[in-house]
């Protein structure tokens, strides 16, 4: 049974605020290629593959990916983007075992409401509620589809965050984007030509 100063000692730290920690790592790199296994739901499939250590405190909670469209003049509603079921999946634990974490891809217009300050256009994987759960450390894969176009990201920059607990850090991550705008950009019709005619 715990005691009552447990009780108080979890209290404290569940009011206290989401903190950005130094002690974690996040990094990954974003690949777009045209979709040709079922392009109506996006021209283009992007495919994410990230890395994570939490140094030994909680494990992953979900994980964004900050877009960076910044300021735009359409309505958010216009950037389009699609998941597969699942989105994703990273290695994980359950009981003392390894095990596959399966993940839920969403797009939010207005950032993370669990983490301060957060605005911005995201794409968030989260885990689904199941017996695996992922770990301090980890690998995954996922995938989103959009009609917009591939950009190369500049770096350095913060587009990843990964949240464990009641703390969270930023990461680099390099490859491709969808391009900014308001306007989606299919794929050039000859490359597209080109890619089907080698299946």
């Amino acid at each position: 049974m715990r005691s009552p100063k447990n009780f108080v000692a979890i209290a404290l730290l569940m009011a206290l605020p989401l903190t950005a920690v130094a002690d974690c790592y996040i990094g990954g790199h974003c690949e777009a290629e045209i979709n040709i296994d079922n392009p109506e739901i996006g021209v283009w499939k992007y495919t994410l593959t990230v890395e994570w250590d939490g140094e030994g405190t909680h494990a992953l909670s979900h994980l964004d990916l900050l877009l960076g469209f910044g300021s735009h003049n359409c309505e958010c509603d216009e950037f389009l983007f699609a998941f597969d079921d699942p989105a994703g999946q990273s290695d994980g634990e359950y009981d003392w075992r390894c095990c596959t974490v399966y993940y839920e891809g969403f797009f939010e217009c207005n950032g993370d409401p669990s983490i301060p300050g957060d605005e911005g256009e995201i794409i968030k994987f989260e885990p689904y509620e199941e017996d695996c759960e992922p770990g301090k450390a980890g690998t995954g894969v996922f995938t989103f589809y959009s009609d917009w176009q591939p950009e190369e990201v500049e770096t350095p920059n913060q587009l990843l965050l990964y949240k464990f607990g009641q703390l969270y850090c930023y990461g680099e991550l390099t490859g491709e984007l969808p391009v900014l705008g308001c306007e989606h950009v299919a794929a050039d019709p000859s490359s597209w030509g080109e890619v089907k005619s080698q299946y």
